[in-house]
């Protein structure tokens, strides 16, 4: 049904290319840092279902309808993408760092926000789907059935994504302790503000 030398470089391939920091990656480490590993998970559902959405169109042909549409219409989800990214870094860097004021932001948000927030901002890079028609083909044996193998890649890819960014929450949670003892809430809020301030610049020249 596939290839499995071909599958072997496939997967090493896909880690290689989702562990490059992105938009959604520096909203990850963002949630992490400043509502915990709850709020990271949240965010990486969300992404998850965004990246599953653009793998089942383009496993049921609308990468070809895509490539043929405006490039305004992309242009202007990523925009969509980086203003909430830039809103979002602006609060951070606004907020005191006070544990009153902590609590308050944490009150107003839960993890179904986060989980919506990751879709958003990976839904916001639609081209995704042209992606997968670019890089898929590469890893495909001729001489097999297509459709199990761009099944079988696509659900690799995406086991492949979370794991890589499941690495970044743990990496943020290593990393949050640290920073908390260096200069507390005050710090993380402005650590938090400058990795979605990056995820802005990212998102803004990934496509």
């Amino acid at each position: 049904m596939i290839d499995p030398v071909l599958y072997s470089f496939f997967i090493l391939a896909s880690a290689a290319l989702v562990a490059s920091p992105g938009p959604t990656v520096s909203l990850i480490v963002a949630e992490t840092l400043k509502n915990g590993k709850v709020y990271g998970f949240a965010t990486i559902t969300g992404a998850f279902f965004a990246g599953s959405f653009y793998f089942l169109l383009y496993y049921f042909g609308a990468a070809v309808f895509l490539e043929g549409m405006n490039p305004v219409y992309f242009d202007l989800m990523r925009y969509g993408g980086i203003v909430m990214l830039v809103w979002m870094a602006w609060k951070m860097f606004k907020a005191s760092g006070t544990l009153e004021d902590t609590k308050g932001i944490r009150a107003d948000k839960s993890p179904f926000s986060a989980a919506l927030r990751g879709f958003f901002i990976c839904i916001s890079s639609p081209k995704s789907v042209i992606f997968f028609a670019a890089f898929f083909p590469q890893f495909i044996n001729k001489g097999l059935p297509f459709q199990p193998q761009i099944l079988l890649m696509g659900i690799g890819f995406l086991i492949v994504g979370v794991l890589s960014d499941l690495l970044w929450i743990f990496i943020s949670l290593k990393a949050k302790d640290w920073i908390y003892r260096k200069g507390g809430h005050g710090l993380i809020n402005k650590i938090s503000g400058s990795v979605l301030s990056l995820g802005a610049v990212a998102l803004l020249f990934i496509n």
